[in-house]
């Protein structure tokens, strides 16, 4: 093989790995942002259940109060 065909050759090589770089990174922020989307939406649903459960201790508690005082 030539010296200008090696040339040719690993500047090919050199291309392609670069480009998957740049892929590969992109990737991994998509990944990293979507983790973060589905992290947030378990919290908020966490979140919602503990609103509920909050609720229910309340009343709970109201019950409680009224039958205190009566």
């Amino acid at each position: 093989m030539s010296k200008g065909a090696q040339i040719m050759s690993g500047t090919t090589t050199v291309v392609f790995l670069l480009m998957d770089l740049v892929s590969l990174v992109e990737e991994s922020k998509h990944l990293h942002n979507r983790a973060k989307a589905e992290s947030t939406e378990e919290l908020r649903q966490q979140t919602q259940e503990l609103d509920r459960v909050l609720e229910k201790f309340t009343q709970i508690h109201e019950m409680l109060q009224q039958g205190l005082t009566l």
